[in-house]
């Protein structure tokens, strides 16, 4: 007989989670982002699981931001996973620009 895992079927798993848009880490981040690439980033606040988004939140207290480098055609994780330099080569500058602009001025 095949070993059964205890507890509820959900407690494998991460649950969604929301990060209030008007955190002002969020607000420093857009500007920042903004600020690098001359356009608005797109803000989602909310995480439909699968990823450790929930713990960021309810154990360290912390606002959890996502800056993806890829886009859906990408194929994450896939056995033809790829990333395209011109996405990778922005993201190096987001990244900079945002570690920048936090030692310059961090949120509140």
């Amino acid at each position: 007989m095949a070993a059964r895992r205890k507890g509820p079927r959900h407690a494998r798993f991460f649950p969604a989670s929301r990060t209030d848009p008007d955190d002002s880490w969020v607000k420093a981040v857009a500007r920042s982002m903004q600020r690098s690439t001359n356009r608005a980033p797109n803000i989602v606040p909310n995480s439909s699981g699968s990823s450790p988004s929930d713990l960021f939140l309810k154990i360290l207290g912390a606002p959890c931001i996502w800056i993806p480098n890829s886009y859906p055609g990408c194929n994450q994780h896939g056995p033809d996973e790829h990333a395209l330099a011109p996405l990778l080569r922005e993201g190096l500058g987001l990244m900079a620009g945002i570690w920048w602009d936090l030692g310059e001025s961090p949120p509140r």
